[in-house]
């Protein structure tokens, strides 16, 4: 009969404690996987900023690899904000995104380079592979280019 008195008030007691730990702040050794969703975030951003329609992207196949800080130059766009206590990031994978005439143009090969703030705050910048080019001929000397018959 003592048992059953007492089960509600501990089974309270344990709620209390599990919504307590779920609310404290995250601890040191996470921060490198919110470090890299927000650089992440940063270069999808980026690219959807290139894209006729930014909310059809589809990202696939994204790699994330942190750079070692101390053998890193960031580019000159990024270098321009970077502080010592930023963490840098290259991530690539690829991107599916609706043309202007509404239909995906397939998976196009991006690569990004972020940094990532002390405070969160992450910056990115994308480069989306044209996969509907076609490379340019340019012979070494002019025997390889046929001459036109008249």
């Amino acid at each position: 009969m003592r048992i059953a008195r007492f089960a509600p008030i501990a089974a309270s007691c344990m709620l209390a404690v599990l919504i307590v730990s779920g609310c404290s702040s995250t601890p040191d050794g996470d921060t490198p996987y919110i470090a890299e969703a927000n650089a992440k975030e940063a270069c999808e951003n980026s690219i959807k900023n290139q894209l006729s329609d930014p909310g059809s992207a589809q990202f696939s196949q994204e790699q994330v690899t942190k750079r070692p800080d101390h053998q890193y130059t960031p580019p000159a766009t990024l270098e321009t904000s970077a502080a010592a206590t930023d963490h840098f990031y290259i991530i690539v994978g690829m991107v599916n995104a609706k043309n202007k005439f509404g239909g995906y143009v397939g998976d196009e090969a991006f690569s990004c380079e972020a940094v990532v703030h002390q405070n969160g705050d992450a910056t990115g910048i994308a480069n989306i592979a044209d996969n509907n080019s076609t490379p340019t001929d340019t012979p070494d000397d002019d025997t390889d280019t046929p001459t036109p018959t008249e």
